[in-house]
């Protein structure tokens, strides 16, 4: 489903408290800020997002946290530079996240109990997709230029369709 959406840019991080008040209720919001916590200090400011895209890395740990907040969230497209777990989004359907050189992502499918379709990107980054039981939502999974992806595919069952580099190496959690 496409909203209309607002996107707020800023070169240095800094915006008007007002300007992003007019964007309190707005369902979409694409942020473009080099320092995410400077520009939007806790996601919960716009309680009413679908679609989050943050499109700098983000690096605060205690601001992904904030993500739960955001209970009607259906799409989020991250860029992370350090490991940092998801919160449980009971909602979310599709993220997006692009794993900076280094780092280790593990994503708690469990935590997802919604996500329908998964997109990793990052050359020489890493994930690891951990479920304690068989995750049945997820259908479409995409990996492009990661260094390693760790799952259990028999975990998987209702996957449809896994687009995956050749050059990634696969590997088992365990």
């Amino acid at each position: 489903k496409q909203y209309p959406h607002s996107t707020v840019r800023g070169a240095c991080g800094w915006v008007c408290l007002q300007d992003l008040q007019q964007l309190l209720w707005h369902p979409v919001l694409c942020v473009d800020f080099q320092d995410i916590q400077r520009a939007l200090p806790v996601p919960s400011m716009f309680p009413n997002l679908r679609q989050l895209y943050v499109c700098h890395p983000v690096g605060a740990t205690d601001w992904v946290s904030g993500l739960e907040a955001l209970e009607n969230l259906e799409m989020l497209q991250l860029n992370v530079k350090s490991e940092a777990q998801l919160p449980r989004l009971e909602r979310l359907t599709y993220l997006g996240l692009d794993v900076q050189p280094g780092v280790l992502v593990q994503l708690h499918l469990t935590e997802l109990p919604a996500l329908v379709s998964l997109t990793l990107r990052g050359q020489e980054g890493k994930a690891s997709l951990l479920t304690d039981e068989p995750a049945l939502h997820l259908h479409h999974l995409v990996c492009n230029d990661l260094e390693l992806l760790s799952v259990d595919f028999a975990a998987l069952p209702r996957l449809r369709s896994a687009r995956l580099d050749s050059r990634i190496q696969l590997d088992q959690p365990g």
